[in-house]
């Protein structure tokens, strides 16, 4: 049996988790930024879903792919710029058209889950 599908319907689960805490977030700390690392602890112990990320790496590269879409946006924390790039030294925010999608007013993406799909 092919795993690649099922991988994929879990990446799409997991953008939208990330998609909601961004989202969650956005009241709580000074201007909807949350560090990369708080929020990879916040899906890993969110009890609506059994859906984790493999790893830190595997949480970094479903963030970069919601930046990329215009989902999310990322503020580098790193405090010298030979650090490897990596969770703890992120910080990320929702966006307006990543609250749009959320909100089921802008179009379904093919890469989040939506119940309208």
């Amino acid at each position: 049996m092919d795993e690649a599908p099922l991988a994929n319907k879990i990446d799409q689960k997991l953008r939208r988790l990330m998609l909601r805490v961004l989202w969650a977030s956005r009241g709580v700390n000074a201007g909807g930024w949350i560090n990369g690392e708080m929020l990879f602890d916040l899906m890993e112990t969110d009890a609506l879903t059994s859906y984790r990320c493999e790893n830190k790496t595997h949480a970094m590269n479903l963030l970069r792919d919601l930046e990329a879409k215009g989902y999310a946006e990322c503020r580098d924390d790193r405090t010298l710029r030979v650090q490897l790039w990596n969770l703890d030294d992120t910080s990320w925010r929702i966006t307006a058209t990543g609250s749009s999608l959320l909100e089921e007013s802008a179009a379904p993406d093919p890469d989040i889950e939506d119940r309208r799909r």
